[in-house]
C-alpha cells in the first residue's frame, strides 16, 4: 500500500519500465493536445475579427505566435521522442496558452468590453479552466500536478491583477476558489491516470510465473536504456543468467515443481534489484539482469547475498545454481544492444564450460556463483 502511495506521489521510486512507458505516452499527448490548442488559435481568428474588427489586430498577431510556438514544441517533442526527459516539452505547452492568456487580460484591459459580445469575453474568461483541463490527459504524479496546478492559479491570479480585464474576476475568492478546485479534480484524473498505467504495466509486460519482465518488452527496454547510457557516456552492465541442470528438475520431478525454482528465482532475482535495475525472463531457465549506472567491477556486490543464500531450492533440498555472463556497455567490441547482449551470452557459456555454478567477466575473470557462508 505504501509503495502504491510512493508511486503516486513521486517519481522517484518508478521503475525504468514505468519512467519509460510514462514518457512515451506523456509524449505522444503532448504532441495531440499541441496540434488541438494550435487549431484553436487559429480557428477563433474570424470571430476575433468579426466581433472586434480592427482592435482585433494584436489579437491575431498574439493568436499566429502561439500557432507557430506549438508547431515549434510539437517538432521538438518528436525529435526528441526516444529521450526520457518529458518536463520541459509539458511545460511549454502549459506555459504558451498561459502567457497567452495574461496576454489577452492586457489587450481587453485597453478596450471597452462593455459592449462586446458575452461569448467572446467568455471564452477568454475560461482559458485557465481549460488549462487546467489538459491535467486530464497525462499519468502525472501529485507532486507533479502540484506544481502544474500552482503555476495555472498563479498566472490567473496575477493577470487578475489587471485593471479592466476580464480576469479581474478572479480576484474574488470564491472564483479563484472553483479553479483550485477545478484543478484538484483534474489533478485526481492525472494521478488515476498513472495508477491505470501502472496496473496495466505489470498484467502487460510481466512475465505471471516468475514477475519478470517479459523477453519482448525487456528487449524494448533494453534498447532505450542502452541509448541513454551510450548518450549519456554511463556504464550499462548486462548478466546473462542460465540455471544449472535445471532439465533435471522437470524429468525427475515434473514441471509444477521446475515451475516453483522458476518462481522462486524470479522472486530472489527481483530481491536484490534496486529502483532503476530490470530482471527479465529470457526464455525456459534463462535470465537478463540490467544494471544501469553499474561498472562490472561493481557486480560482485549485487550478488553478495544470492551468493550466500543460492538461486532458489531444488525439491532435492539441493541448491540452485547459475551459470552467468557479465558484460558492460564500455567494453570496446560493444557497438549496439544486441553485441552486448552476445558478449554476456557468450560469457556465461564459458562459465558453463569451466564446470557451471560460476560468474564469468572480461579477460578469463571467473568467480563462484554460490559460495555459502560457513
Amino acid at each position: 500500500m505504501l509503495l502504491h502511495l510512493s508511486l503516486l506521489l513521486s517519481s522517484r521510486e518508478h521503475s525504468v519500465a514505468l519512467k519509460i512507458s510514462r514518457a512515451e505516452i506523456i509524449k505522444a499527448r503532448i504532441t495531440l493536445c499541441s496540434m488541438i490548442i494550435a487549431a484553436l488559435m487559429l480557428f477563433w481568428i474570424p470571430v476575433d475579427v468579426f466581433f472586434l474588427g480592427k482592435d482585433s489586430m494584436f489579437l491575431v498577431y498574439a493568436r499566429v505566435l502561439s500557432a507557430v510556438l506549438l508547431a515549434a514544441l510539437i517538432l521538438y517533442t518528436v525529435r526528441h521522442a526516444r529521450q526520457s526527459g518529458f518536463l520541459l516539452p509539458l511545460f511549454l505547452l502549459f506555459f504558451i496558452p498561459a502567457v497567452f492568456f495574461s496576454y489577452t487580460n492586457f489587450f481587453f484591459s485597453a478596450l471597452d468590453i462593455q459592449d462586446m459580445p458575452a461569448f467572446v469575453i467568455i471564452a477568454y474568461l475560461f482559458l485557465p479552466f481549460l488549462i487546467a483541463m489538459l491535467l486530464c490527459f497525462f499519468p502525472l504524479t501529485a507532486l507533479e500536478c502540484f506544481a502544474f496546478s500552482a503555476f495555472i492559479c498563479f498566472i490567473t491570479f496575477v493577470a487578475g491583477g489587471i485593471d479592466s480585464s476580464p480576469a479581474v474576476v478572479f480576484k474574488e475568492q470564491k472564483v479563484i476558489f472553483i479553479l483550485v478546485i477545478f484543478c484538484g479534480i483534474a489533478s485526481i484524473a492525472g494521478i488515476s491516470h498513472l495508477l491505470s498505467i501502472k496496473t496495466l504495466l505489470v498484467y502487460s509486460t510481466h512475465d505471471q510465473l516468475t514477475g519478470c519482465l517479459r523477453r519482448d518488452y525487456g528487449l524494448k527496454m533494453l534498447e532505450t536504456v542502452f541509448e541513454i547510457s551510450q548518450r549519456e557516456r554511463k556504464n550499462l552492465s548486462v548478466v546473462f543468467i542460465d540455471l544449472d541442470n535445471f532439465k533435471q528438475v522437470n524429468d525427475r520431478f515434473g514441471h509444477d515443481a521446475g515451475d516453483a525454482v522458476l518462481k522462486e528465482t524470479g522472486k530472489n532475482l527481483s530481491r536484490i534489484l534496486r529502483r532503476q535495475d530490470m530482471v527479465i525472463r529470457w526464455g525456459g531457465e534463462e535470465f537478463v539482469l540490467v544494471f544501469p549506472g553499474l561498472s562490472a567491477e561493481n557486480i560482485d556486490g549485487v550478488f553478495l547475498r544470492l551468493r550466500a543464500t543460492a538461486l532458489a531450492g531444488r525439491p532435492d533440498s539441493t541448491p540452485q545454481t547459475a551459470s552467468c555472463g557479465v558484460a558492460e556497455s564500455q567494453e570496446k567490441d560493444v557497438t549496439s544492444i544486441q553485441t552486448l547482449l552476445d558478449l554476456a551470452d557468450q560469457r556465461m557459456f564459458q562459465a558453463k564450460e569451466k564446470g557451471k555454478n560460476r560468474i564469468a567477466f572480461k579477460d578469463g575473470k571467473m568467480e563462484t556463483f554460490y559460495a555459502p557462508e560457513n
